[in-house]
């Protein structure tokens, strides 16, 4: 404990007194906003990946997902960032296993015309799966870029505002 110069730092919430500036208010406001944020994105993630990885049944899904994350006017956009990543996964994943199926029926049919409609349909599918793991790769960089700057504004703001006292 003797080499923690400030305790304030490791504080739950920033207080806000009735003597602060109303520019410092709003900061105080915002930086406990992101910090409410970042601990519910923590806290729910798990959730998430527990719901996706359990079941495939995209109504089953969305059922508990309401359970998860009830509809509010202000939602976490951290969560909301990584439930589109979540269901993109979920695509590739489904377009990955009907791809397979009809790559089994391929050897089953006979009829030329039967053959290439399955064929131009797993063209299609590669097609997808190609599209989406972009998509899903650009998405994730893009979240873990934005929670590691989050993350370190949110130190630096509240570093700024423990100094000013």
């Amino acid at each position: 404990m003797r080499y923690l110069r400030k305790y304030d730092f490791f504080k739950e919430v920033l207080n806000i007194s009735t003597t602060d500036k109303p520019d410092e208010k709003l900061a105080k406001q915002s930086a406990n906003d992101v910090e409410a944020d970042l601990k519910e994105y923590n806290s729910k993630k798990p959730q998430i990946d527990q719901l996706y990885n359990s079941t495939k049944n995209n109504l089953e899904i969305e059922q508990q997902l309401k359970t998860i994350l009830p509809e509010e006017e202000n939602k976490n956009q951290f969560l909301v960032d990584y439930l589109r990543i979540c269901r993109i996964q979920n695509e590739i994943e489904t377009a990955n296993s009907d791809r397979v199926l009809a790559q089994a029926n391929k050897s089953t049919l006979t009829g030329e015309k039967d053959l290439k409609e399955l064929t131009d349909k797993i063209s299609n599918f590669d097609k997808i799966l190609a599209e989406k793991s972009k998509e899903m790769k650009d998405l994730m960089t893009s979240h873990k870029n934005k929670m590691i700057e989050v993350g370190n504004e949110l130190k630096k703001d509240t570093q700024e505002i423990q100094s000013k006292k």
